[in-house]
């Protein structure tokens, strides 16, 4: 038996029936099978105490009868209406409900688009889409991509999936960006961390609050500054119009907006208020996180008190890096045992072991390394199918850090080992030989992608002068790449930096004597982090200096 997570959407009618959002119930049984469409992404969560039970496979199941609202059957002295009659059954006189309108129209979408056939014609779709409408449905409502993940759903259920798990994840939690409720979940339990989970939103009204205070200081310097000038600026507001709408819609109000937002992220940065349920009994609770005077909430993780007494942990979690499927490339080896011979290399990383990639490292073909992009990243090997394979294939992790040219001199299977469109690894000697024999050469392997796991934050090491900074970043965890990088002097705005090579990006501006800031873009999960005091205002080229952040 499987555990069924029923997902009811309750649909909001245009003239009576108050809005409900939808919401998520569960109901489990025991099963050993492994859940599918179990989100990676990033969520924000409220988790309590463990839930305690086995295990099982997880369905999405979108109910025929999606509202509680239904029309009942036909009464006797009733007339029916013809216009409506593809969604009437005349035999019973009894109308179809909106759920079994709604799954009609997700169905025609699918067969049209999916299957390339269509199950109703034009006037019928249009008549349909009409109906459900009237009724006050936000199915015919949905946007393609909340359309695409009910059908997803629909079509797992039904033993035909429409996309992978990862394509599954990442329309779900695009869709949560968005801020679409057709992906909101309550309370639930986790059958891999087994603790209770419920969804956090943006509480976007008190982050709109939070700029109150400001604001009522900036009205009071902006009647200071009247006084201050004779009562002027009181003087440029009673101009005839239009000259006193302009003024005062384009350039007074929008004057007190920009400072009073100006003055809250002077008190208050990088701030963020999530509300939600209470996994326990419903409640909805409020956390904040953010830094106030450089008072740091507590990071990613807060600790709030139910008003029933029970503690939670609040936190929105960064994207973790998960690993990818197993694929097939070869793999060779150069240098010697002490792995001298790999220091320096294409992404710009200098001496491996004081940078804290040791000699677990590998050059990458150019389809792997694409232009320097995937410095930094972390592959598991293994070698399969050779008689030079150590016993039990073991699995070695390894950084990339250099670059394997292509060879068009030799032969792409005999010596141009590194040749597009030839996946391989050419990995420091100490690597190759915890999966091989060294004598072997070449051997055939399976690799994939794993997160990096670094020690310490994020570390930038500088080159260049006042004018031109050249930086290479280091030590990047989770993905270990990175996509984009920005620098905000102390006297200056995010400054976008140019990716120069490998792991290195430049910036021509005048940054000396101050101190720098960073915004580092992972390539891989497409996440953005932010390191505040990276470097003192007295920073030089030729240190490295280290953040306390770093990706997962």
């Amino acid at each position: 038996m499987a555990t069924k997570l029923g997902f009811t959407i309750t649909i909001p009618r245009f003239y009576s029936a108050p809005f409900r959002k939808p919401f998520i119930s569960i109901v489990s049984s025991s099963s050993s099978s492994p859940s599918l469409h179990s989100s990676s992404s990033s969520a924000s969560r409220v988790h309590q105490q463990p839930c305690h039970f086995n295990g099982g496979r997880r369905l999405l199941v979108l109910s025929s009868n999606a509202t509680t609202d239904q029309p009942g059957p036909v009464q006797e002295d009733e007339v029916v209406d013809s216009k409506i009659l593809p969604y009437c059954n005349i035999d019973k006189k009894e109308k179809k409900s909106l759920g079994e309108m709604e799954q009609e129209f997700l169905q025609a979408l699918q067969a049209f688009y999916y299957e390339g056939k269509a199950i109703m014609s034009n006037e019928e779709f249009d008549n349909l889409k009409e109906e459900l409408m009237w009724e006050g449905s936000s199915v015919a409502m949905l946007s393609s991509d909340e359309q695409r993940f009910l059908e997803a759903s629909m079509a797992y259920v039904s033993g035909n999936p429409l996309m992978s798990d990862e394509e599954f994840d990442k329309l779900k939690k695009k869709l949560k960006m968005d801020g679409s409720e057709i992906v909101v979940e309550g309370p639930r339990c986790s059958l891999r961390s087994r603790k209770v989970y419920s969804d956090l939103s943006v509480d976007y009204l008190k982050m709109l609050l939070l700029n109150v205070p400001a604001a009522v200081v900036a009205l009071g310097l902006f009647f200071f500054l009247d006084d201050l000038t004779g009562f002027e600026i009181t003087y440029l507001l009673e101009l005839p119009e239009p000259f006193s709408f302009i003024f005062t819609w384009f350039a007074a109000i929008p004057f007190i907006l920009w400072l009073s937002f100006s003055l809250t992220k002077v008190v208050v940065k990088d701030f963020l208020i999530l509300k939600g349920q209470c996994p326990n009994c419903g409640t909805e609770n409020t956390s904040f996180f953010g830094t106030i005077l450089t008072v740091s909430s507590g990071g990613s993780t807060n600790i709030v008190k139910c008003s029933n007494g029970r503690t939670l942990a609040a936190g929105y979690h960064p994207t973790v890096f998960r690993p990818t499927p197993w694929r097939l490339a070869h793999a060779t080896f150069y240098g010697d045992e002490t792995g001298s011979g790999t220091m320096g290399g294409a992404c710009g990383y200098g001496n491996l072991f004081s940078n804290g990639y040791g000699t677990d490292t590998t050059a990458l073909s150019s389809v792997l390394f694409t232009n320097g992009y995937a410095c930094g990243q972390c592959f598991q090997i293994r070698c399969i199918e050779s008689p030079y394979c150590f016993k039990g294939s073991p699995i070695t992790t390894v950084s990339a850090t250099n670059l394997c040219p292509p060879n068009w001199a030799e032969d792409s299977n005999n010596g141009g080992w590194c040749n597009p469109p030839r996946t391989h690894f050419d990995m420091s000697k100490p690597a190759f030989m915890k999966i091989a024999q060294w004598k072997a050469g070449i051997v055939p392997v399976t690799y994939r992608r794993v997160p990096c796991v670094r020690k310490g934050g994020l570390r930038f090491n500088f080159q260049g002068n006042g004018y031109w900074l050249l930086v290479y970043v280091m030590n990047v965890g989770g993905g270990g790449d990175i996509a984009s990088l920005w620098v905000k002097g102390s006297k200056t705005k995010w400054i976008s930096m140019s990716h120069n090579w490998g792991a290195s990006y430049q910036a021509f501006a005048t940054l000396s004597g101050q101190s720098l800031s960073f915004k580092i873009t992972s390539y891989t999960s497409k996440e953005t982090i932010l390191a505040y005091n990276v470097a003192p205002s007295n920073w030089q080229v030729g240190l490295t200096y280290h953040a306390k952040v770093n990706f997962h």
